[in-house]
């Protein structure tokens, strides 16, 4: 899958570059926002797509009753390096509507994720959580769904100094439309993309 970057344009509240303990280092608001939504695809997309009754583009219907999965999966990242996302998956689907709420509690493990931004090569190492629920209905997953991404990374660049972003984010993912709005606080921004 080939991650595209959205929010180029994205609407950015407050920015900075910080001496907030959780972020260090030299990244514009363009380039945070870049980063982040390598991260949030990856994490968003994966553990939708494997998630039972997903079936990728065809909905088919999930088991019934208590359910409980594991997502373990390995996604490339634009130009190198990979994110690993694991975790479970467990709730109760009714036996006859295929209605409820599944718990998502999830890992994201960023390991060596490059891409260029504004001429800058970064390379992330870090990690991320990801919680939230996979909304059910009619046995198949609800069109909106929605999670919580929380973590940091360490990011190198060239050329510049190292850094450290925190990620603390609120997501709402559209899974037949693949569309992501993202609001909150990535590498020392408030961000709405």
């Amino acid at each position: 899958m080939h991650a595209r970057v959205l929010g180029l344009a994205a609407l950015v509240v407050a920015a900075g570059c910080t001496t907030d303990p959780l972020n260090r280092g030299q990244i514009s608001q363009i380039q945070a926002i870049a980063l982040t939504d390598q991260i949030v695809r990856i994490g968003l997309t994966g553990v939708a797509t494997h998630a039972p009754g997903s079936g990728g583009a065809a909905i088919v219907l999930a088991p019934r009753g208590q359910v409980t999965f594991t997502v373990s999966y390995d996604q490339g990242c634009l130009e190198a390096g990979s994110v690993r996302v694991t975790g479970t998956v467990s709730g109760t689907l009714n036996d006859i509507t295929g209605d409820g709420t599944l718990t998502v509690a999830a890992n994201e493990s960023i390991e060596g994720c490059t891409m260029t931004v504004e001429g800058r090569r970064f390379v992330l190492n870090g990690s991320t959580g990801i919680t939230g629920a996979f909304v059910y209905s009619e046995g198949g997953p609800a069109a909106e769904q929605g999670a919580r991404i929380k973590g940091d990374f360490d990011w190198t660049a060239t050329p510049g100094d190292p850094g450290r972003c925190h990620l603390d984010l609120i997501t709402g993912y559209n899974i037949a439309t693949v569309q992501v709005a993202v609001t909150g606080e990535a590498c020392g921004y408030n961000v709405a993309f």
